[in-house]
């Protein structure tokens, strides 16, 4: 999984794990600094690269807008973010993620 700073894309995608996922957002471990500072640093896109090994295309990215965050090991981030999904397209990516993911929600 991989993630970006939705208002940021200047930094780039930075690397990390899902955790936990429900109807309301999702768990994520994110490596790299710590993180928000400030407003525009809340809302992420959430991107799972597919498996090579199946050729499967890439899911389009998800909005996410985080709300909490708690230091894990290594210095990592630990995040709780609600899903933004506001029209048919994103909520037919979040079936297609959950399918991708064998979730059953």
């Amino acid at each position: 999984m991989r993630y970006q700073l939705a208002n940021h894309p200047d930094r780039g995608w930075g690397i990390g794990r899902l955790q936990d996922l429900s109807r309301s957002g999702v768990g994520l471990v994110l490596y790299g600094p710590a993180w928000p500072r400030d407003e525009s640093e809340l809302d992420l896109l959430l991107e799972f690269e597919t498996d090579p090994l199946t050729s499967r295309p890439r899911l389009a990215p998800l909005r996410f807008r985080v709300r909490n965050t708690t230091a894990a090991q290594h210095g990592w981030l630990r995040i709780g973010a609600e899903g933004i999904t506001v029209d048919a397209a994103q909520r037919e990516t979040l079936a297609a993620w959950l399918r991708h993911l064998h979730v059953d929600l």
